[in-house]
């Protein structure tokens, strides 16, 4: 699809037009009529330019349309005469298309006119190689605006103070990038406020618009603004309720880590109870195997004394029975020396004396019995 579009038309007898580029493709030709709402009609030098923008399907292609209407008189005096330039485009225009362009274009249309502004012919003789070629690099820039806005078709009309054209670079940009204005389907501008009130079917001036407001983006940076208050508001609620979650589960981590550590704390003291336990336990049980060592060293001393007393209490007794029955009869000194021997035989034998070794239980029983014989 072509970016931009021209054309000429007028009435010198009947609706004429020629046209290129975009214009031709989107069959435009039929909105180059000059029917005003409310059946407002040109006066003598007056001027009207209908800026409106068309959403092509299927891809939502915004396109600017500049018609500019001129009073002129049609053959026999027909009421309702006029000439006229087409301007389309899409994307975003250059200074160069705004004003040097559209001037060139209009310009090729008012010379259709006598200084009476008459038509000089009965049709309009321009060829179409006339106008601005809609290939050139000098008119658009940037991408084809996408626009999915259900247009806005409320009756609107603009007046300038001084020659319409000179401000038409103002308004096509307030028409363009003004937020308030760019769901607007249709402006009507002109420096003629009559014209315009004739359009609005009103006898006031209070609903036409002025350069200053279509150029007053104040009221968008308000709206802006606000929409920024909200959702700034918007985003500090929700991070303020962020952060009170995020302080509930800090603080329901820092109870169970309590918990937790409360519990590894409780597990260690009672394993270090445990090992002290254990460490006491091993203490007692080796003060206690001491104690028996101790008792046990204590019960052989006793017992080896216990033994050595009962034998030598047993020699003694032998003894004395020896000497008894030698101080009894002479007579007996056979059983002294019988008893002698025994004791002689008995030092040979193995007495096993627990704590007394063999040999000192066997001296003990010998004791003086080498003298009984």
């Amino acid at each position: 699809m072509e970016r931009v579009g021209f054309g000429i038309f007028g009435r010198p007898v009947k609706h004429e037009y020629v046209s290129n580029g975009l214009f031709r493709s989107l069959q435009l030709e039929s909105e180059t009529y000059l029917n005003l709402p409310n059946s407002a009609k040109l006066g003598k030098n007056d001027r009207i330019i209908k800026v409106s923008r068309q959403i092509i399907k299927p891809d939502n292609i915004e396109i600017i349309k500049i018609y500019i209407f001129d009073y002129a008189v049609s053959f026999q005096e027909r009421m309702g005469g006029y000439v006229g330039s087409a301007h389309v485009f899409t994307g975003r225009p250059t200074k160069y298309l705004l004003y040097n362009a559209i001037k060139e274009t209009h310009l090729k249309a008012i010379n259709l006119l006598d200084e009476n502004r008459n038509f000089q012919s009965l049709k309009i003789e321009i060829d179409i190689n006339q106008l601005i070629s809609p290939n050139s690099s000098e008119l658009t820039y940037g991408n084809p605006k996408i626009s999915n806005h259900q247009l806005n078709k409320n009756l609107t009309v603009l007046h300038t103070e001084g020659p319409v054209l000179d401000h038409l670079i103002s308004v096509v940009q307030g028409f363009i990038d003004n937020p308030l204005y760019s769901s607007l389907e249709t402006l009507y501008v002109s420096d003629n406020k009559n014209l315009l009130k004739s359009i609005l079917n009103e006898s006031n001036d209070n609903n036409i618009l002025g350069i200053g407001h279509i150029l007053d983006f104040q009221n968008y940076f308000d709206l802006w603004n606000n929409a920024v208050i909200e959702k700034t508001n918007e985003y500090n609620t929700l991070q303020k309720k962020i952060d009170n979650e995020e302080r509930e589960k800090r603080k329901i981590f820092e109870i169970e880590e309590a918990k937790k550590q409360a519990e590894l704390y409780e597990i260690e003291r009672e394993k270090n109870d445990n090992i002290t336990t254990l460490n006491d336990l091993k203490s007692k049980k080796e003060s206690l195997n001491s104690k028996i060592d101790n008792k046990n060293e204590e019960f052989k001393n006793i017992t080896s004394e216990i033994t050595i007393k009962n034998l030598a209490r047993m020699a003694r007794t032998i003894k004395a029975i020896r000497i008894e029955i030698i101080s009894v009869s002479p007579s007996c000194v056979v059983i002294g020396a019988g008893l002698s021997r025994l004791a002689h035989a008995l030092s040979w034998c193995r007495f096993e004396i627990p704590g007394v070794p063999v040999a000192e239980a066997g001296d003990i029983l010998q004791g003086d019995a080498d003298g009984w014989y």
